[in-house]
């Protein structure tokens, strides 16, 4: 079985436009998709999905690194 991808945010976010997904620090997200150049798309724990540039700093959960992109 595959484990899916798992990052923590390490800085909050507000979403701007509805339907966007705000981040909480600390908070858990799922990474369903990373094969666009620079975008994931991610979902929270409550199922909402949201595209972020990965200039967003997402630490790996074992971890929880300062980086802007973690490749698994």
């Amino acid at each position: 079985m595959i484990r899916p991808k798992v990052v923590v945010a390490l800085y909050p976010f507000k979403a701007i436009e509805g339907g966007d997904l705000s981040l909480e620090k600390g908070a858990e997200y799922e990474v369903l998709d990373d094969s666009q150049e620079h975008w994931w798309k991610v979902k929270d724990e409550q199922g909402s999905v949201s595209t972020f540039d990965d200039s967003f700093n997402f630490g790996d959960k074992t971890h929880t690194l300062k980086i802007t992109c973690y490749k698994q």
